[in-house]
């Protein structure tokens, strides 16, 4: 019998392999965090399920600062090798012939998928969720009527999740949007600033968020953190400034205020909330009350000319313009 038959596949094998077949890679750092509690361990068995042909790996790579076109290993991905497959596909997760290659996502979509990786390892770590708590796209595209090729990536608690890239077609926006409005509340994480705007634009209705991929790990922990969003947080700010204010409507992330002769928007842009971007980018009133994570979350707001208050999630304040070389700076 061959050497390679020897090996025990325990259990927590098995939960590896699953994951690895739901998510189509891990790292080992992800791999680790989840599997191992930490532990080196992960340097002895992984190896070993290489080995065996259950799993095989890839290398990954970043940019190295001030090197245009330079990059430096970071680490390795594991997916499913066809042991594997087997193994998966006598326990029943598996049942349509299949091959590693096909299981691997492309190319130019692994660091999404490594990236998507260490967001599920955060909400586990902290606790924000449990393992239960996120499925994959492929597993509720199926069960919301979506198809097989939209870009719907993973659901986390009722949160959907999205991605929209460079050069998005229409069509695709189109399809993302049609799905999204649907659901109970969705984030869609844009590639950069113009795709977020060109989503605006098609934008109709429902609890739609849309953010910048880069701020996914800020935003989504704050989304499921807190549901129903910090608009609270900002109509108590202007409270404590002792004015008489009369709400003439209230959504869910914004509202619209009288104070005196003067129009006010409270804006909770923190989470990239569709109707409150849009309110805030036609608002033409007195005084716009936004509410932000952190200072680098500004650079992608609707701000004016005119001071804008700033109101940060820990309560704290400030007032920003735009000067004039269309840079956002801090006033008094």
């Amino acid at each position: 019998m061959s050497r390679k038959a020897n090996i025990q596949i325990t259990e927590r094998d098995k939960r590896i392999m699953i994951h690895l077949y739901r998510a189509r890679l891990l790292t080992g750092v992800q791999i680790r965090a989840l599997y191992f509690n930490g532990s080196a361990m992960v340097h002895r068995r992984l190896p070993k399920l290489i080995k065996y042909g259950y799993i095989k790996y890839g290398a990954y790579f970043e940019p190295i600062p001030g090197h245009p076109g330079r990059t430096r290993k970071v680490g390795h991905y594991y997916y499913l090798d066809s042991k594997g497959i087997d193994l998966l596909t006598e326990l029943g997760y598996i049942t349509e012939k299949t091959y590693p290659s096909r299981l691997l996502p492309r190319d130019k979509d692994i660091e999404f998928h490594i990236e998507l990786g260490d967001l599920y390892k955060l909400l586990v770590t902290e606790n924000i969720i449990t393992p239960e708590e996120w499925q994959y796209g492929k597993e509720v595209k199926e069960i919301i009527n979506a198809r097989k090729y939209a870009p719907l990536f993973a659901v986390a608690k009722d949160l959907y999740i999205f991605r929209a890239v460079y050069n998005i077609p229409p069509a695709s926006i189109k399809t993302i949007i049609d799905i999204a409005k649907e659901l109970p509340r969705s984030v869609i994480l844009c590639a950069d600033s113009s795709v977020q705007d060109r989503i605006l634009e098609k934008y109709l209705y429902g609890n739609i968020h849309i953010i910048l991929m880069r701020d996914m790990f800020k935003v989504i922990p704050l989304m499921l953190k807190h549901p129903n969003g910090h608009l609270n947080l900002l109509l108590s700010t202007i409270d404590k400034y002792g004015e008489d204010t009369e709400i003439i409507e209230r959504a869910p992330h914004y509202a619209h205020l009288q104070v005196g002769v003067d129009t006010l928007l409270a804006a909770d842009l923190a989470t990239g909330s569709a109707p409150a971007l849009i309110q805030a980018r036609k608002f033409k009133g007195d005084f716009r009350f936004y509410s932000a994570i952190d200072r680098t979350q500004l650079q992608d707001y609707p701000i004016p000319e005119d001071l804008t208050n700033i109101v940060f999630l820990d309560g704290s304040e400030t007032r920003v313009y735009l000067n004039d070389n269309q840079d956002i700076e801090e006033g008094a």
